[in-house]
């Protein structure tokens, strides 16, 4: 079982997202309807590699991301 170290917390208006720097994974969800609306961040440095349990990012959370200095242009 891994256990991460979110040392990384970035809130919007709408979600939540912490980032493990060292293991590069992450999670966003929303402050009202939680794992209804979240899913996990997956990175390669600051890049974002991948991410799972929504068909696409919310805007909030690739405005947070891209203003925390992540890239997402792959995705």
């Amino acid at each position: 079982m891994s256990y991460y170290k979110f040392n990384l917390n970035i809130s919007t208006p709408l979600y939540t997202i912490q980032i493990d720097t060292t293991e590069q994974y992450g999670y966003f969800e929303h402050n009202e309807l939680g794992d209804e609306k979240a899913g996990g961040l997956w990175f390669d440095g600051l890049r974002l590699s991948d991410y799972d349990g929504v068909y696409e990012l919310p805007r909030q959370v690739i405005a947070a991301l891209i203003n925390s200095g992540y890239q997402l242009e792959d995705i």
